[in-house]
């Protein structure tokens, strides 16, 4: 622990010590003792303390196996692997594809020293998750059948990936989470984890609640724009420019957010890096839009660099585009800067790490470079040293 970490604990063994001594007092008054249990879990979840280890958490496309062998990885810069993914059906069965389970995979993750879950869900494959959430005796079925899963093929927990509950779905989610912790706990599956929205748009989450179940929250901080948009913009910015239409949707605009206006706990948040990006038809950002949007890996987008595509960097929104040489199509995509600046953004504020969509999006042929510096940020004493506040790259031309 550096001395810099070693003072704030001190200081914050002092605060504690006092407010035990205001509890005792305010104890005598049951309403006034839970105000005080109120404003002292806001006030401590406001102030960034040093989480004792950071996360770099990243899935794995089972889809994606024939591109991106398990031996591909480098296992050295993850803490877990989400292995994705399997689905839910109403009665609390589940369901995957013929080529899903992949032994070696659990077997280096694990030789390496990482942990895998299995992911349960993904666009479009959680219908399930409602109806069985919703009945006691699906949710009862799931939690078993989720448990032999993991304990029958390696798995060190899973990670629900319900995209997305409704406000009619928030209490039979904590249904669900809970009994799934118990269950975990009671068979020694470590991790329970969710993968969430950039913000809760359908006001689904009781995360007062969640916080006592789950390891980690994964939050998708990417898909900010893309075809279903009316305007061209970045991805995944770090900060929300001005220009952009889609106010207070960037990656700090949401985890300052699920912190200060949902409740949750700084060392539960990972944030999300996308190692892909998004190509448009169009020249510059925050035009109108009418055609693009498709996914393009970060390896795809250095081929197009090298084939003359021109690199900005966007100083206000803290992330890269390309554009083309015709000016008719701009490509929004996190390099290794604006990756290394995520990241400082996590080890700052005392955050739990990073979700990583997806492993292998960043496998040039030699190396996987944001997988890579994000690694140096967050595992590596010699980490940059950078301030995310204070990092405001110069723009530059390749």
């Amino acid at each position: 622990m550096n001395k810099k970490n070693h003072t704030l604990n001190v200081k914050m063994a002092i605060i504690v010590h006092s407010l035990m001594k205001f509890a005792l007092f305010f104890k005598r008054n049951n309403t006034f003792f839970k105000v005080f249990l109120f404003v002292i879990m806001i006030v401590l979840n406001n102030i960034p303390l040093k989480a004792t280890e950071n996360y770099i958490i990243g899935y794995y496309r089972s889809w994606h196996r024939e591109y991106y062998l398990h031996n591909a990885i480098p296992y050295k810069n993850l803490t877990h692997i989400a292995h994705a993914f399997i689905w839910p059906h109403e009665d609390g069965s589940l369901e995957m594809n013929n080529n899903f389970l992949y032994p070696e995979l659990v077997q280096t993750a694990h030789q390496n020293g990482t942990k895998i879950v299995v992911s349960i869900g993904g666009w479009g494959k959680d219908k399930g998750f409602s109806p069985m959430a919703a009945d006691a005796g699906a949710r009862k079925n799931f939690t078993a059948n989720l448990v032999q899963f993991c304990k029958k093929h390696g798995y060190d927990g899973a990670d629900l990936d319900w995209e997305y509950p409704h406000l009619k779905d928030k209490e039979n989610l904590c249904l669900l989470v809970k009994e799934l912790s118990l269950a975990f706990k009671e068979n020694n599956l470590s991790c329970l984890a969710a993968a969430l929205p950039a913000k809760d748009w359908n006001n689904g989450y009781d995360i007062a609640e969640l916080n006592r179940y789950f390891s980690w929250y994964g939050i998708m901080t990417y898909d900010f724009h893309g075809s279903w948009s009316d305007h061209v913009g970045h991805n995944a910015p770090f900060l929300s420019p001005p220009g952009d239409p889609c106010k207070a949707l960037s990656v700090k605009d949401c985890a300052d957010y699920w912190i200060n206006e949902k409740g949750m706990f700084r060392d539960k948040l990972c944030v999300g890096l996308p190692f892909y990006g998004r190509v448009f038809e169009a020249s510059a950002l925050h035009q109108k839009m009418e055609k693009g949007g498709d996914a393009v890996s970060y390896a795809d987008a250095m081929k197009r660099l090298s084939r003359g595509w021109k690199y900005q960097w966007d100083s206000l929104a803290g992330v890269p585009f390309l554009v083309d040489d015709n000016q008719t199509r701009l490509l929004s995509f996190d390099d290794t800067r604006s990756i290394e600046n995520k990241c400082a953004f996590v080890r700052e504020q005392n955050l739990k790490g990073v979700i990583i969509w997806a492993l292998g999006h960043d496998d040039t042929g030699t190396s996987q470079p944001l997988l890579s510096v994000a690694a140096k940020e967050l595992f590596s004493k010699g980490n940059s040293g950078l301030s995310y506040q204070n990092h405001s790259p110069v723009d530059k031309s390749k």
